[in-house]
């Protein structure tokens, strides 16, 4: 890339709008991760990264495949009563830590942003209330548990070599209720509601993509993020 070229698209970055941050919000966040990135020269920072979903490939497979699971890319609310939850699983690796001794690994932690963008996709939406970079503790599925799926916390700097995982809850993590009310969420979602206080009624064809943002932090700022979506 041409210096002119650089300039003209990092100056175009830094005038956008950025949803949920002030003008100054957004030159801070600039500046530390700039300061974050002077800092480490010479020597790469550690990432995270989900785990794109592959067709034949269960999140479960992971627990007797380790390597072999890929992350959900679609989900279901049963909404029937006495029926078992279904689960998305989002899976994910952290990887660059096992430079770092116990000490320094405590200032890095993980966080997850959910947000709704509409039946296609199209909505830029502030994220679902209580998931806007939610402090996440690093889990991985427990060994032997395929049929009833359960995770157990592993140190991040034990994640080397392994997929962690993001459980969700779509009709828990994702409808109004005790989780979140419906007056918190994102006006387009709501003005799209037709039928009830929900975000998947008609209105929204039944159906929501959930964008999944995944953040690697060092004491607080970023150094590696990931994203997918998932159709519920």
């Amino acid at each position: 890339m041409r210096e002119p070229d650089f300039l003209n698209q990092l100056t175009a970055l830094v005038d956008t709008p950025v949803i949920g941050l002030s003008r100054d919000a957004q030159l801070a966040l600039i500046q530390a991760v700039c300061a974050e990135r002077q800092r480490a020269i010479g020597a790469p920072l550690p990432a995270c990264g989900i785990v794109p979903f592959v067709t034949g490939r269960r999140p479960t497979t992971e627990i007797a495949h380790p390597g072999l699971g890929s992350s959900d890319n679609t989900s279901l609310i049963w909404g029937v009563p006495g029926r078992d939850e279904n689960w998305a699983y989002i899976l994910y690796s952290v990887t660059g830590l096992e430079r770092y001794t116990p000490e320094e690994c405590a200032a890095f932690a993980l966080d997850v942003t959910l947000s709704f963008a509409g039946s296609d996709g199209s909505l830029h939406t502030a994220p679902l209330p209580g998931w806007d970079k939610r402090p996440l503790v690093p889990v991985a599925f427990a060994d032997g548990t395929r049929e009833r799926p359960t995770t157990q916390p592993i140190a991040l700097g034990d994640a080397a070599g392994r997929n962690l995982v993001i459980a969700l809850s779509p009709g828990a993590d994702l409808l109004p209720g005790a989780g979140w009310p419906w007056s918190e969420l994102d006006g387009q979602i709501r003005a799209a509601a037709t039928d009830a206080a929900d975000p998947f009624t008609f209105g929204a064809l039944f159906s929501q993509l959930l964008q999944v943002s995944l953040r690697l932090t060092r004491a607080g700022v970023p150094v590696s993020i990931s994203q997918t979506t998932v159709d519920v």
